[in-house]
């Protein structure tokens, strides 16, 4: 007979491969594998000018010139919506996917600027086009790499911390955020002196112009073996403008 917790184990992991979910990383060195991978898939950002962006017949993938034709996520067609000056669900509801296209291609035509597209391929999916559209940006927009950042955080946390867990993940089209366990925290009558620290660092970054980079220490500090902590400064490490 099975152990309910083997069950359980089981189920959950069939259903992530069904639904397409992936287990939450355990540690940073898993989560920096894991952004390594996503980013491999990332086409290099082109700058275009919008009279060159096209719709294809059907109203449903963005034709980037040299790229291909993408998907779009809930955030970029949001973009696209305020680039144009539409709003999309309206839009749809009142006319065919051919009248949608060909109005959005005429303002594209007739729009006058540049905007920098950010795309990725979408290996092993099933969905129509060559990948998706991730972000409508300026030009000068400047993004980090999530994995450049998870690096950094690893390097200056290694000498204090060993097991870097995560106790929190969190991905979507607009951020990416995460947050490292640093220390233990104490329990009366167990190992640890006055002065000890713990808590965690939250990392949230964005490199679809979203939200800021910003990476924030939220620590406790023991001052008494009684059992009383008392909260740190929670101290911002990295807070980076979106462009």
């Amino acid at each position: 007979m099975q152990h309910i917790g083997d069950i359980v184990a089981t189920n959950v992991a069939n259903l992530s491969r069904v639904n397409g979910h992936r287990p939450r990383p355990l540690t940073l060195p898993m989560l920096i594998d894991r952004f390594e991978e996503q980013e491999a898939n990332e086409n290099e950002d082109m700058i275009v000018a919008t009279s060159n962006l096209r719709f294809d017949p059907d109203g449903e993938l963005l034709v980037v010139p040299t790229l291909g034709a993408f998907r779009f996520t809930d955030w970029s067609r949001h973009q696209l919506s305020t680039l144009v000056g539409i709003r999309w669900e309206r839009w749809k509801e009142g006319a065919s996917s051919t009248d949608l296209a060909e109005e959005l291609n005429r303002r594209f035509m007739r729009a006058a600027f540049d905007v920098k597209v950010r795309t990725m391929r979408t290996p092993g999916s099933n969905e129509t086009g060559d990948g998706v559209v991730r972000a409508f940006v300026s030009p000068g927009y400047s993004p980090v790499q999530d994995s450049e950042m998870a690096i950094r955080l690893q390097k200056a946390l290694r000498s204090t911390e060993s097991d870097l867990s995560i106790v929190r993940y969190d991905a979507t089209d607009r951020t990416t955020s995460y947050v490292v366990k640093i220390g233990t925290e104490y329990r009366v009558g167990g190992p640890g002196e006055v002065g000890d620290v713990w808590g965690c660092v939250l990392l949230r970054n964005s490199g679809v112009g979203y939200a800021s980079l910003v990476v924030v220490a939220h620590l406790h500090r023991l001052a008494c073996k009684n059992g009383l902590a008392l909260p740190a400064d929670a101290h911002h490490l990295t807070i980076r403008a979106r462009s």
